[in-house]
């Protein structure tokens, strides 16, 4: 699902694919990956909106992002070629926030492999309910998304 006033992805948990990843500087001069992510609109269609991940070096969570990257594209913890992962398709949960001024959206999470589809599943579920709220008029957020779906 994408919001087409914005141009960017919408937010929620959706399907990524890695489609670049590059081992650079970070402003502050640490080592970091940066990862660019085509976002899956859902429903099948195909991959057109992208957002960056980033994973710094030196940082208090460093390792941790590490291990939870590696587990939500199924990347063996020893494959540090960054031009291996192209293609690679895990979940992220997306999110918007403001930056310089524009609405921009970011990865606020990775979704392990193990839990990838239910959380799919959940979000189907909230886009379809969010679209027939809209048909008729009504605006929904957060958790009242989930909890208008009639099952």
């Amino acid at each position: 699902m994408a919001d087409y006033n914005t141009g960017i992805p919408m937010p929620g948990f959706r399907s990524v694919r890695i489609e670049k990843a590059e081992k650079t500087k970070s402003k502050s001069g640490n080592d970091m990956l940066k990862i660019r992510l085509a976002v899956s609109k859902g429903g099948g269609v195909a991959y057109k909106k992208h957002v960056y991940h980033y994973i710094v070096e030196g940082t208090k969570f460093y390792g941790h992002a590490l291990k939870d990257f590696y587990d939500a594209f199924g990347i063996p913890g020893d494959n540090d070629n960054p031009y291996l992962w192209r293609g690679a398709v895990g979940v992220a949960k997306i999110e918007r926030e403001p930056y310089n001024g524009q609405l921009t959206a970011k990865v606020k999470k990775l979704v392990p492999r193990d839990k990838a589809n239910d959380r799919l599943a959940e979000q189907k579920l909230a886009d379809e309910a969010q679209k027939i709220a809209a048909e008729q008029g009504v605006v929904l957020y957060g958790q009242d998304v989930l909890n208008s779906v009639p099952f």
